[in-house]
C-alpha cells in the first residue's frame, strides 16, 4: 500500500491541543487506552501455547549445548569446564534425563562456568505481553474530509485537523515506526514458530544476564498492533507506534491545519496565532466548507 504525502489527527479545541503546538509534542497512547476493546488482541495466546513455547526454547538449548559438546569432545577442546571423558560422561547422563533436567543440568553447568546462565523463554512470552500493552500509538487518517472522523473525533466538526507531512528521514516515512492498519474480523493468530527473537546481554558487576526478548519489528506483534474490526475501515487510519506511551516529538512536520465546520472564529485566529509564534515556517491553513447543493464536504485554504 502507498503511504500518502500526508497523515491527519482529528483534534478537539483545548488545552492539549493548544501543547501540541506550543511544546511540538505529541501524546501516544497505550493500546488499553483507544476506543476499540480488541485492540492488540490476539488469537489462541493460551497458557497452554505459553508453556507449549517455552518448551520448545529449552528444547532447542539443550540441543545446541549437546551438539557443541560433541564437537568439542571430538576436536579434544573444553566446553564449559569440561573436557575428554568428563564431558563424555556429562553428555551420556543427559541423554537418560528428561528435557527439563536435561535444560537444568546444562543451565547449571553452564552458570558455574561463566557465571550467567542461558537466557529464560520466559522472558519471550513477558516481552511479547509487555509489547502488546505497553507499545505508544498515535492514531492518523489518510483522509481529512470524511465527515464521520469529523464528527467522532473532532467535537462534531467544532475541532480541527492537523496535518503531518510523511517526509524521507521521518518516522512515519520508517515502515518500522508507521504502518497501516489492517482491516480484520479475525484477530491475528499467535504461532510460536513465527515469533522472531532478539537476544540482549547485560553486564553487571557480579554477573552477565543474557535474556531473549521480541524485537518491535516481530510481524507477529506488527499483525497485533495493526489489525482492527472491519467497523473502523472508514477511519483509513495509520498508526505511528513507538517503544513507549506518553510524549514524543512529532513523527513528522506539521505542515497543515484544517478548521473544521463548526470551527468557531475564535478558535481559528488562536491557532493560527500559535503556528506563527512557535513554528520558524509557514504552515498552510485550510477550512472545512459545504459543496454546493450537496450534503458532502470539501476543504479549501482560508
Amino acid at each position: 500500500m502507498d503511504k500518502p504525502k500526508i497523515l491527519y489527527k482529528y483534534r478537539n479545541v483545548g488545552e492539549n491541543t493548544e501543547k501540541i503546538f506550543t511544546n511540538k509534542m505529541i501524546w501516544l497512547s497505550k493500546p488499553e487506552k483507544l476506543n476499540d476493546p480488541f485492540e492488540c488482541s490476539i488469537a489462541n495466546f493460551t497458557d497452554r501455547a505459553k508453556k507449549k513455547m517455552i518448551q520448545k526454547y529449552k528444547v532447542i538449548q539443550v540441543c545446541n549445548f549437546a551438539v557443541f559438546g560433541a564437537k568439542f569432545l571430538h576436536e579434544g577442546r573444553v566446553y564449559y569446564g569440561l573436557r575428554g571423558r568428563a564431558l563424555n560422561s556429562f553428555l551420556k547422563r543427559l541423554n537418560s534425563k528428561t528435557w527439563e533436567k536435561r535444560y537444568q543440568m546444562i543451565n547449571d553447568l553452564v552458570h558455574e562456568a561463566t557465571g550467567t546462565r542461558f537466557s529464560n523463554p520466559n522472558h519471550i512470552i513477558a516481552s511479547l505481553e509487555s509489547r502488546l500493552h505497553d507499545t505508544g500509538i498515535f492514531s492518523l487518517s489518510e483522509t481529512d474530509t470524511n465527515q464521520l472522523m469529523w464528527a467522532h473525533y473532532a467535537d462534531e466538526s467544532r475541532g480541527l485537523a492537523l496535518g503531518f507531512e510523511v517526509t524521507e528521514g521521518s518516522k512515519l516515512a520508517n515502515e518500522d515506526y508507521c504502518l497501516p492498519v489492517n482491516y480484520c474480523d479475525e484477530l491475528p493468530e499467535f504461532n510460536p514458530e513465527e515469533l522472531m527473537t532478539k537476544i540482549e546481554m547485560r553486564f553487571g558487576k557480579d554477573k552477565t544476564e543474557i535474556n531473549a526478548k521480541v524485537p518491535f519489528t516481530d510481524s507477529t506483534f506488527r499483525m497485533c498492533v495493526s489489525t482492527k474490526p472491519t467497523d473502523w475501515n472508514y477511519e483509513k487510519e495509520w498508526r505511528y507506534i513507538d517503544e513507549s506511551d506518553g510524549l514524543h516529538p512529532f513523527p513528522g512536520k506539521l505542515t497543515e491545519v484544517i478548521f473544521g465546520l463548526r470551527c468557531p472564529e475564535e478558535d481559528r485566529k488562536k491557532y493560527k496565532e500559535l503556528a506563527k509564534n512557535y513554528f520558524d515556517y509557514s504552515i498552510r491553513f485550510y477550512e472545512i466548507v459545504k459543496r454546493p447543493n450537496t450534503n458532502q464536504i470539501e476543504k479549501k485554504e482560508c
